[in-house]
């Protein structure tokens, strides 16, 4: 599935990985690993992840039937709002410079220091970022 899934990311396909998070057939962190692929070689269409929390293989769809509507665009969702699972490009950073222009997915909000917690794309580390220095992906 990676060589697939980078494939389709480089070929500019919308993709979208929704995954429950108690899923004992197929682990999340597999669904993870296929989404930091996509972000990382994806062109215009920033793909999507979202873990249905207490989701299993079987009742994903059930328990997160929004969700797939709004992936596949039948439910009109602002592609401003930044939500975990969001694909993001870090810009105007002063002192880590060498972040901006990168690929990242957010991954939760540190509400005490008010920072979006993202990992990188092309790699599994992780960054706390303020909201302004982050663009969402189309």
């Amino acid at each position: 599935n990676e060589a697939k899934i980078v494939g389709v990311a480089k070929g500019g396909w919308r993709i979208g990985i929704i995954h429950g998070s108690v899923d004992t057939l197929v682990p999340v962190t597999m669904g993870r690993q296929l989404h930091r692929l996509a972000c990382a070689e994806a062109g215009p269409l920033s793909p999507r992840f979202a873990e249905v929390p207490g989701g299993g293989h079987n009742d994903v769809l059930s328990r997160a039937t929004r969700l797939y509507a709004e992936l596949l665009g039948m439910i009109d969702v602002t592609s401003e709002a930044l939500m975990p699972g969001c694909c993001v490009l870090i810009e105007g950073l002063q002192s880590t410079k060498d972040l901006n222009g990168q690929r990242a997915i957010l991954q939760r909000w540190d509400a005490k220091a008010r920072r979006w917690v993202v990992t990188l794309a092309s790699s599994d580390t992780e960054k706390s970022v303020r909201p302004e220095n982050l663009k969402p992906l189309p």
